[in-house]
């Protein structure tokens, strides 16, 4: 794996994976403007339509709530769409978190050192082949690059236990959107990577079946 510390193109080529998307790569990048459509189109496929969390739209689209400033890392197989993940920085005006819960509850400190999490996401065509943790490495490492201490995630009850074998610790009240519910969770960032390597075989089991 190659890994670029400002995210302009990275990389993840394994051998029993490229043998199942046919030697093509899993290619890591920032989202684009077209790319953000892409993924605006897939959150509501996967989070109106298959998890029930939101109302479905006309549009067949679920861009980002307004005052909510996020940057995408993209994970595309062939050009084509695989998974994503969203990253709230600290000069965002508000975080995903900020719907559901009052800053007053979550026992973290919101200063200029903290981002968002949000949004993990594969493809239903693309689960069981690990690219959540590519994209959950990506990111934690992006955040790293870019100044921040430590992470705060919403984690679907269902693969909770994804979560926690990366690292990451429960904190604060738990809570429900549409059909969907959450924890909340909680890292400092330089704890992380370490975590990554021993959950890896689980969090292919998982993608397998459930929309991460």
């Amino acid at each position: 794996m190659v890994y670029n510390k400002n995210m302009e193109t990275e990389e993840f080529d394994e051998e029993n994976e490229t043998a199942e998307i046919g030697r093509q790569r899993l290619v890591l990048s920032l989202a684009t403007g077209p790319d953000r459509m892409a993924v605006y189109r897939a959150r509501h496929d996967v989070y109106a339509t298959e998890l029930r969390q939101y109302e479905s739209r006309l549009d067949g689209v679920l861009p980002d709530t307004e005052n909510l400033y996020a940057i995408y890392i993209i994970a595309t197989i062939g050009n084509e769409l695989a998974g994503f993940v969203g990253i709230t920085p600290p000069d965002s005006p508000r975080f995903s978190v900020d719907r559901y819960l009052c800053r007053d509850e979550i026992p973290v400190t919101f200063d200029s050192r903290l981002y968002e999490i949000r949004a993990l996401t594969v493809l239903k065509p693309y689960r069981g082949r690990l690219i959540a943790a590519a994209l959950m490495y990506a990111a934690f490492r992006w955040v790293e690059s870019h100044g921040g201490t430590r992470i705060l995630a919403m984690g679907r009850r269902e693969v909770i236990d994804m979560y926690l074998r990366a690292g990451l610790e429960r904190v604060g009240p738990s809570f429900s959107c549409g059909a969907v519910n959450y924890d909340l969770l909680t890292a400092e960032v330089g704890c992380l990577g370490e975590h990554l390597n021993t959950f890896a075989s689980r969090l292919d089991r998982l993608e397998k079946h459930q929309a991460l």
